[in-house]
């Protein structure tokens, strides 16, 4: 599978942190348990608001037990609303690697 060109985001920028040279942006997030860290920028659970898009595609980063890359995978938008799950304690959306999201068949796997 081909690897998206990435440039890194702005210190500033909340919502994602990479981009294309055509300005599609990713959203990088990684994990050795499982579960992301939040993606942050997004409407509360239960809010009749509709979630602006904020980033094109999302990359999670799966680390093994000793700290080494194992997998990458890559959704985009619709399919990352679409799983999202809410973290009520941090007030915020994560993705659980789950089959929900591996075995979804927009989820590249990139390694």
């Amino acid at each position: 599978t081909k690897h998206p060109n990435l440039t890194q985001a702005k210190p500033n920028e909340k919502a994602y942190d990479a981009k294309t040279k055509s300005n599609k942006k990713y959203a990088i997030k990684s994990t050795s348990s499982g579960t992301t860290g939040i993606f942050w920028g997004l409407e509360q659970k239960g809010s009749k608001k509709k979630d602006k898009k904020i980033f094109d595609y999302a990359i999670i980063v799966k680390f093994n037990k000793t700290y080494q890359v194992e997998k990458i995978y890559q959704i985009d938008w619709n399919t990352f609303i679409d799983i999202k799950i809410w973290h009520k304690t941090m007030k915020g959306w994560r993705l659980v690697l789950n089959n929900k999201l591996v075995k979804n068949k927009k989820c590249k796997r990139l390694l």
